[in-house]
């Protein structure tokens, strides 16, 4: 999470900076999920309703309260219903694609709320989903920076691209990336056996800030090898390297055909992101 975001998504200071960020949803205490859920209901303002959506969702994935998959249910749809306030009432284009980004999840976050696998198809689905919210996307000028919440979809795009439920990257609440442990913060993870891979996302190298156990994944480096693997030119400014890289992900999903050195662009991609699944688990797991 970036300077500003927490003010943008309607973060005050007791509600981002006292949320534990490291619990997955599931194991968030039980007071704690319902007072958050209770926080946000009431908001009317568009970062409110998307804060609140998140509270929502994380409601109902919590494994803690003892409801039924139909009270459950309910409060995903719920979710559902204020990520589409926030799409009707907002011209913010990072709150409108992060809203869109959860929408994509809502079906897999459906299956972990209700103790159902997650799978190759659901991830398929995500993939398809993100490759339609990124045609949506303001294509970046040149000199542009490369906006934070396009790499932090690009990268999980990629990570639903394999197909693989063990390797599906999933995006990070406002709790988990907005915490006042900075060092804690985390824009996506993986699962594995019921325990949380924190990953933090980032376009280009930067010093590492974050705890021992989060796995840094910078796109910038990724590119670098798949451009020269692929014998693509390599565009000058990293505005463009990241459109090429949406402009790819939004073909593939339409079904437009993409050249065999675009496909193998991709695939190196992501299995360099493949990758750092297994960086992360060794990094949480057998170091434990």
């Amino acid at each position: 999470m970036h300077k500003g975001d927490s003010e943008q998504f309607g973060g005050s200071a007791r509600t981002t900076q006292e949320l534990p960020p490291r619990p997955l949803a599931e194991h968030v205490a039980p007071d704690i999920a319902i007072d958050s859920l209770k926080h946000y209901m009431t908001r009317k303002t568009v970062a409110g309703h998307f804060r609140s959506a998140w509270q929502h969702v994380e409601y109902a994935l919590n494994q803690q309260i003892d409801v039924d998959s139909d009270i459950r249910r309910k409060y995903l749809n719920d979710a559902t219903w204020l990520l589409g306030s926030v799409m009707r009432r907002s011209k913010n284009e990072d709150i409108r694609l992060g809203a869109l980004t959860l929408g994509s999840y809502m079906p897999c976050i459906d299956r972990r709320a209700s103790g159902n696998d997650v799978t190759a198809d659901d991830c398929d689905d995500i993939y398809k989903s993100l490759g339609h919210v990124m045609a949506y996307c303001e294509p970046h000028r040149p000199q542009d920076q490369p906006r934070w919440r396009l790499t932090e979809t690009i990268v999980l795009a990629l990570s639903a691209r394999t197909r693989r439920p063990d390797l599906l990257l999933y995006p990070s609440s406002p709790r988990e990336e907005a915490s006042a442990e900075r060092q804690e913060n985390h824009d996506s993870y993986f699962i594995y056996n019921d325990t949380k891979l924190p990953v933090q996302q980032k376009s280009f190298e930067t010093p590492n800030d974050y705890s021992d156990h989060i796995t840094l994944v910078t796109l910038q480096p990724m590119t670098d090898r798949a451009y020269k693997k692929a014998r693509i030119s390599q565009p000058d400014y990293p505005a463009d390297m990241l459109d090429d890289i949406v402009g790819l992900i939004v073909a593939e999903t339409h079904g437009v055909a993409v050249q065999p050195s675009e496909k193998l662009f991709l695939d190196t991609l992501t299995s360099y992101l493949a990758w750092h699944y297994y960086e992360a688990r060794a990094t949480v797991v057998e170091a434990a």
